[in-house]
């Protein structure tokens, strides 16, 4: 089954799993896509470390139950005790969510007044936006590069299609990460009259195509997201 893998700052994935960020922010993301996406936590750095926390006023201990508790924490590893730091997220596919809406981004600028807003279309305007991104309005500004546009002269009206906004569904946390070794890259190919011509094409004794099973795992995360097999 076709599905993404994503590539998301720790931060970021901390919110998501204790269900405080609804909304995906990305330059370009497949508007017509339905489907699973996996949640991959950047690695980071050592400030940064994504841990599940059973007890986030105190001593950071992580314990299993911690992760059905829905509390995660974003620590220093200096501050983690050398028996837990086995259960850091980052560098691993936390969870996945449903994604079954994705809107566009817009940015208008009405030149008569010197309006600039932000919208996704005939949903949310721009403080409901930076509330489910769990972004600050400059950040938005300085990732979906607002400056550029702004530097453009404008007639009234005109309105600039910068992102997409991803919303977050029916989240799944898994129980015991996954390794992005665990993953294979979507073939496009898959199952037609091109698999022939595919590097890794091989039949079985039926004269079927097991090309899939002979693609290698992923080794690296996607910068932002890719399509994979799931």
């Amino acid at each position: 089954m076709k599905a993404i893998l994503m590539s998301i700052r720790p931060e970021h994935v901390a919110n998501i799993l204790n269900k405080i960020k609804t909304l995906e922010i990305r330059k370009r993301f497949p508007s017509d896509y339905v489907g699973w996406v996996y949640i991959y936590a950047t690695k980071g750095n050592k400030e940064e470390r994504l841990i599940a926390d059973l007890q986030p006023d105190k001593v950071y201990h992580p314990l299993t139950e911690a992760l059905h508790r829905g509390v995660y924490s974003i620590v220093d590893e200096d501050l983690i005790w050398n028996d837990c730091k086995k259960n850091i997220l980052n560098g691993k596919v936390v969870a996945r969510f449903w994604c079954d809406k994705v809107e566009e981004i817009k940015w208008h600028k009405d030149t008569a007044i010197d309006l600039d807003y932000y919208k996704v279309v005939n949903v949310i305007e721009n403080e409901e936006i930076l509330k489910a991104s769990c972004l600050q309005l400059k950040e938005l500004e300085n990732y979906l590069q607002i400056k550029n546009a702004k530097n453009i002269p404008l007639d009234w009206g005109i309105t600039f299609n910068l992102g997409k906004a991803i919303h977050i569904t029916e989240l799944e946390i898994f129980d015991k990460p996954k390794e992005i070794s665990e993953f294979i890259p979507y073939c496009e190919l898959c199952g037609s009259t091109s698999c022939c011509n595919c590097k890794h094409a091989q039949r079985d004794s039926e004269l079927k195509f097991i090309c899939c099973d002979k693609i290698k795992s992923l080794t690296r995360a996607p910068q932002s997201w890719q399509f994979i097999e799931v």
